[in-house]
């Protein structure tokens, strides 16, 4: 299980407006989408963080698929309305031990993706 949340995305909403964070969320879904090729599913979580699951994969088989997310999303060109920009995500990965409810495997994830923003952004915790 990984979760995600959008580097300062209220910078986003407040320089270009809401109507550009909603397109921001959009193109982001998009990527997650086409990056995703059937191995994992995203949902959004609230707000601008989304979760993931990748079933199957081992905590370091999905730290790589969201090391590659992470290079993906901040290659990303946006532009809105004539402004060009770009976003990074923090990502935080958890392991399922077969025994925690999904919910303390997600509140994991989350401690995670804390952990990277706190430390300074742009990355992923695993």
């Amino acid at each position: 299980v990984a979760m995600t949340d959008i580097d300062f995305f209220k910078k986003v909403n407040d320089t270009y407006g809401h109507l550009c964070g909603d397109y921001t969320l959009q193109k982001l879904t998009e990527l997650f989408q086409n990056e995703s090729a059937n191995q994992f599913s995203v949902s959004r979580w609230g707000g601008e963080e989304f979760c993931f699951f990748l079933p199957g994969m081992n905590i370091d088989e999905a730290g790589r698929e969201m090391i590659d997310l992470n290079v993906a999303v901040g290659k990303m060109p946006l532009s809105f309305e004539g402004h060009d920009f770009s976003i990074t995500i923090t990502i935080g990965v958890d392991e399922c031990d077969f025994h925690s409810p999904v919910d303390t495997i997600i509140k994991g994830a989350d401690h995670k993706l804390y952990m990277g923003k706190e430390s300074g952004r742009n990355k992923v915790v695993i």
